[in-house]
């Protein structure tokens, strides 16, 4: 039992085009309109979505998070992926289920930190994938990296394969000062905290596209940066997603994780919603 142990859902599965098993979970309602696929970080898992996936279940929106393979209740090595198209086809697989059970209307995707790289890679391919994109405290670019000596290592590594684990640089008080959380993550076995070279190799490959392919992404964006985030460059972030279609708001009270942030949380949401509903009158 834990904190969110309490917020009823679907566990799904599908199977991506190597076999491995993806899971997600669901909140799903026939009135709803909408349907929003969640990507979470790279420490994360879909558990950490299910207080946001239960608000947007009540307010017009099938909600889907699924486990990148090798993280959370997913099959696959853990902490391993070696290479970018293989996350793309996965996600496909994810969006190819959610349209054939949800049949939306609308479908929007929320990238968190890492995830947002799935969602923007995947839109610089194909820019009408989705009706909208959402990015929380997105890790396209980040103050935080890989010491000197770890990533001498993870170059000599990527020689013989990159099948060698590294430690993921962040500290579970990098996302959040409340209590209740930061005792959550301290305890949650499922969190990922280490990763092979040469998955962190194919995050820093995303990483370069998404900055550098940026300008042919068409599809709308909205993004939430957290003002006193220790782990995003807000200020590259800013600038990188200036320009038509795209609105970025400041939260300037909350560390790394929005959801988490109890005075922050419901608004970040609303102001969510209220987006995508714009998107779609």
């Amino acid at each position: 039992m834990n904190i969110f142990s309490n917020y009823r859902h679907e566990l799904r599965e599908i199977t991506s085009e190597d076999g491995i098993p993806i899971k997600i979970r669901s909140f799903k309602k026939a009135s709803n309109k909408y349907a929003l696929i969640y990507i979470h970080g790279i420490q994360s898992h879909s558990e950490w979505s299910l207080e946001t996936g239960s608000w947007f279940s009540e307010n017009g929106f099938n909600f889907y998070a699924y486990d990148r393979r090798g993280s959370g209740l997913s099959g696959g090595k853990r902490g391993d992926c070696g290479s970018e198209e293989v996350l793309l086809r996965d996600f496909d697989k994810v969006i190819e289920f959610v349209r054939g059970d949800a049949m939306p209307g609308a479908l929007f995707i929320m990238g968190l930190c890492w995830g947002a790289k799935t969602a923007l890679c995947r839109a610089i391919k194909n820019p009408s994938y989705c009706s909208g994109i959402i990015l929380l405290s997105p890790g396209i670019k980040t103050v935080i990296s890989l010491p000197l000596r770890r990533k001498i290592f993870l170059a000599g590594d990527m020689l013989f394969g990159g099948k060698h684990y590294i430690k993921i640089p962040l500290k579970d008080e990098m996302f959040t000062d409340n209590p209740k959380y930061i005792g959550y993550i301290n305890k949650d076995t499922l969190s990922l905290r280490k990763a092979t070279s040469r998955f962190f190799y194919v995050s820093r490959k995303m990483e370069s596209d998404c900055i550098k392919n940026i300008g042919r992404i068409t599809t709308p964006i909205l993004c939430f940066l957290s003002g006193k985030d220790p782990i995003v460059d807000n200020d590259y972030t800013k600038k990188l997603l200036s320009g038509p279609n795209r609105r970025v708001i400041d939260f300037p009270d909350s560390l790394h994780s929005i959801e988490f942030d109890a005075g922050s949380r419901l608004e970040m949401l609303e102001l969510a919603e209220e987006w995508a509903g714009s998107i779609c009158r």
